[in-house]
């Protein structure tokens, strides 16, 4: 291998990291979209609708802790530790 194609490779890493970072952020934010609309919706329900409000918010908590299980996977600079273990907490 190549001083050149260590640099390609390098950086085609680092934009594959980015790229990860990115769609991550975009989940991240279609959960919220999703989570306050659902909300709003049960939320017009009046009280009967309030336990699916929080039957909302706990789905959304469990998607922001997934996300950012997936955040500390991908590591911030590209870096990838391995093993990756998760665990269950």
């Amino acid at each position: 291998m190549t001083v050149r194609e260590s640099r390609n490779s390098e950086a085609a890493l680092k934009a594959m990291n980015e790229t990860e970072h990115m769609v991550l952020g975009e989940s991240e934010f279609m959960v919220e979209f999703f989570a306050e609309g659902t909300k709003a919706y049960w939320r017009l329900w009046g009280s009967l609708g309030t336990p699916m409000v929080y039957a909302v918010e706990e789905w959304a908590k469990m998607q922001r802790a997934y996300c950012r299980s997936l955040h500390q996977v991908i590591g911030p600079d590209g870096q990838k530790p391995w093993p990756v273990t998760l665990h269950r907490t």
